[in-house]
């Protein structure tokens, strides 16, 4: 354990208490470390070692929450948020999650906190909202604006997007999972956002990514980068810049991709890569790098081509591009132009 970091939980808290900045504060060490946030715990750990000062970790978490119940109850019931609560609240009753109704860890979590100090607010959520997919589009952007409303500030914030989970799938096919991570990628439209993907280091029996490590260290990248101003440090992951048709081939163009991209994978070949046409119908395609940052597509099985997918699934676990620092590329999907 690192006792440089200190950290605050605030899941002790009841809705009558109130935060004190003063006491509650504890020194990380081995004997307590397992029961606190893993991923917060490396991320701190690594600008420890980067700064060489000590760092507080403010943590409000509670497992498997969904992203309505962070958000002020009244925001929820706005037409273009709204969230059917007596739906939510009869499942929620009947796994025993009854603090998921809406605004139930906003009043007893962040509502304390607002206002107090903090340089920047990391998220790790959204696999409990995958069975409403749609409404993390809308929801997850409004808690962020709201959040820094509320504190007044308009503070730096990064999020895990979700890795991948459950069985992987022969063919193409259609996402929930894949649809949270593409709301999550549109949300880096709002200022001073950043995401860490991770769509490689999941596990398909197992909902918590074992390797928290790598998380940790991957948000903390973009701390470290756009924060401390550490020019030497690349937090992004690749991202689709243009795509569009060349002949007979389509070519996908990057950015960030540092020194280039690069293929994990012995033989060269990209894998995770699918195309429809106007029938809507994704099929499997060849894919190689071709120079430091365009993916070019074979598709000779689609007819008029109009959209690309990368790791659209929700356990594409062969996905194999990154940059060449290590960052895999971030799913998407997209219209060819």
């Amino acid at each position: 354990a690192n006792d440089k970091i200190r950290i605050y939980e605030t899941t002790r808290l009841e809705e009558s208490d109130n935060f004190n900045a003063k006491d509650g504060w504890v020194v990380c060490k081995d004997e307590t470390l397992m029961r606190w946030s893993q991923m917060a715990y490396y991320l701190g750990d690594l600008i420890n070692k980067r700064l060489g000062c000590a760092v507080g970790v403010l943590c409000a978490y509670q497992g498997a929450s969904n992203i309505h119940t962070w958000l002020p109850r009244e925001r929820t019931l706005e037409p273009d948020l709204l969230v059917s609560e007596r739906n939510l609240y009869t499942l929620d009753i009947a796994r025993g999650f009854y603090w998921n109704f809406p605004g139930t860890l906003y009043a007893y979590q962040f509502k304390k906190i607002a206002g107090y100090t903090v340089s920047r607010v990391i998220w790790y959520q959204g696999e409990n909202n995958t069975n409403r997919a749609k409404e993390y589009y809308h929801l997850f952007p409004a808690m962020i604006n709201d959040w820094r409303k509320k504190w007044g500030k308009d503070f730096p914030f990064y999020w895990v997007q979700l890795a991948n989970y459950m069985d992987a799938v022969e063919v193409p096919s259609e996402s929930l999972w894949a649809q949270v991570r593409e709301a999550q990628t549109q949300t880096l439209s709002l200022p001073h956002t950043g995401q860490a993907v991770i769509i490689d280091i999941g596990e398909a029996k197992d909902i918590h990514p074992k390797n928290k490590q790598e998380v940790g260290r991957r948000l903390a990248l973009h701390a470290l980068h756009n924060d401390y101003g550490f020019s030497d440090v690349v937090c992004e992951s690749p991202m689709p810049k243009t795509v569009r048709r060349v002949q007979d081939k389509i070519v996908v163009q990057f950015d960030n991709v540092a020194d280039g991209l690069i293929v994990k994978n012995k033989y060269g070949y990209l894998m995770s890569f699918a195309v429809a046409g106007n029938d809507g119908v994704y099929k499997w395609v060849q894919a190689k790098v071709a120079g430091k940052d365009r993916v070019v597509l074979s598709c000779p099985d689609v007819i008029d081509p109009v959209s690309v997918r990368y790791a659209w699934g929700d356990n594409p676990d062969d996905a194999n591009l990154y940059n060449s620092v290590g960052l895999p590329a971030t799913p998407f999907e997209i219209r060819i132009e």
